[in-house]
């Protein structure tokens, strides 16, 4: 099971402690509940049904060598943490792309066979303009190779919208986006299970550690809901003026998980209404650090900048690699008292010294431990951060499901488009 910590926080004064909180798990549950947002539920974290559906569909397109994902934002978040903390087949070639940049689309198509190719198109509201623009443009491609589109593309989309008409009229296969699941809380359905599968990742073991996650969700003791009390920590320092979240993952490969959480926080709490329509302007600004790396470039602003930042350190218990730093007379020498050490013990010193310095400089930190790299503990992780963001925006009295200012972007570059076209 994953492990949460809560000892940094006590340099903030008068600070609560969850057990103190003035909310109720219950009250919470309900109201979330009342959205109707299926993250958590039976419908996703147990279908044995999608399951099936995933294997026999990546045993049908076992001879394809590249696999290319063109989504965005949540569509691509979540499978590109899945693909740099777990995967395994290293005998396919997968990119995702989830940007407009030519010259990457343009080196990707470079990199790629298009007879083996499978183009994997995720849109929930099927009109995304980001992935539609990819797709027509590797559709193309296909067509131009007098290719069946169908042998080359997979859509995951939900119920209504271009992609799924475009899928029927063209057969081309069809996984579901549960209506009841926002894209950047997708990761846990076929948005990232699909891709997952492709990349040799348990995705069985991914969703058992999440169910297990799910069932501390909904326990009511405050004392064991550690969704509950990351959330309501988060809460307390906001109430104090600390608006910025670092996630400092000391684990190369976890710091994709901080990419993905990014838009998690970001697009959750960021929001100009409360639930009764006041005008409030709140919000947790998300950053991302890797230790060790940044111990060189921003821990000097989070030790001496300004008091409006809270520390959450992403720690891996048990690593894989036992390599060390071989003892070959450096006594003398500034290896002298690394000599010896497996990296990991490096690493895990430095980490705790930043620790110790950030509660010096009077700074709170908390801490999220995984045992290991494996599919149970991430699943519980996916969890555990959509989880927290849930009871956040009740505490907050936001719709945490909900991006309005997202969609006037999206509008506003339609209008764009259109004036552009009508100029040419």
């Amino acid at each position: 099971m994953i492990s949460f910590s809560s000892k940094g926080v006590s340099v903030l004064e008068k600070t609560k402690k969850y057990t103190d909180s003035q909310f109720l798990i219950s009250d919470l549950l309900e109201k979330i509940a009342k959205k109707n947002q299926g993250f958590s539920s039976p419908e996703v974290l147990e279908n044995s049904e999608l399951l099936t559906k995933i294997d026999t569909f990546v045993r049908s397109h076992s001879q394809k060598q590249y696999l290319v994902i063109l989504g965005i934002g949540g569509s691509a978040l979540g499978g590109i943490a899945l693909q740099k903390i777990l995967a395994r087949n290293t005998e396919k070639n997968i990119f995702f792309l989830d940007t407009l940049d030519p010259e990457i689309i343009e080196e990707v198509f470079q990199k790629i066979s298009l007879f083996s190719t499978l183009f994997m198109v995720i849109s929930k509201s099927g009109g995304t303009v980001e992935s539609l623009s990819q797709y027509a443009f590797f559709k193309k491609k296909i067509e131009d190779e007098k290719r069946e589109i169908s042998r080359h593309f997979v859509f995951i989309t939900g119920e209504e919208g271009f992609l799924r008409e475009e899928g029927e009229k063209n057969n081309i296969s069809l996984f579901d986006i549960p209506e009841n699941v926002g894209g950047r809380f997708s990761v846990l359905t076929a948005v990232g299970l699909l891709p997952a599968r492709f990349m040799g990742i348990d995705i069985s073991s991914l969703l058992l550690g999440a169910k297990k996650m799910a069932e501390n969700f909904f326990c009511p003791d405050k004392e064991k809901n550690l969704a509950f009390q990351f959330a309501t920590i988060q809460y307390n320092a906001l109430q104090k003026g600390i608006t910025k979240n670092v996630m400092y993952a000391y684990s190369n490969k976890l710091f994709a998980l901080s990419d993905w959480y990014r838009q998690l926080l970001a697009e959750s709490t960021g929001k100009k209404f409360s639930q009764e329509g006041e005008m409030i302007f709140t919000g947790i600004t998300p950053l991302s650090a890797l230790g060790v790396t940044d111990h060189h470039s921003q821990n000097q602003l989070y030790m001496e900048g300004p008091f409006d930042t809270l520390l959450c350190f992403l720690e891996v218990e048990k690593f894989s690699s036992k390599i060390y730093v071989p003892e070959d007379g450096y006594t003398k020498t500034p290896l002298s008292f690394v000599q010896g050490k497996k990296f990991s013990e490096i690493l895990e010193a430095e980490r705790e010294a930043a620790k110790q310095s950030l509660t010096l400089c009077q700074r709170p930190w908390i801490s999220i431990s995984i045992p290991s790299l494996q599919e149970n503990f991430l699943g519980q992780m996916f969890l555990f951060f959509e989880a927290s963001v849930a009871f956040l925006g009740e505490m907050m009295n936001i719709n945490a499901f909900d991006q309005p200012g997202v969609e006037q972007t999206k509008i506003l570059t339609k209008k764009i488009l259109q004036e552009k076209k009508r100029e040419n």
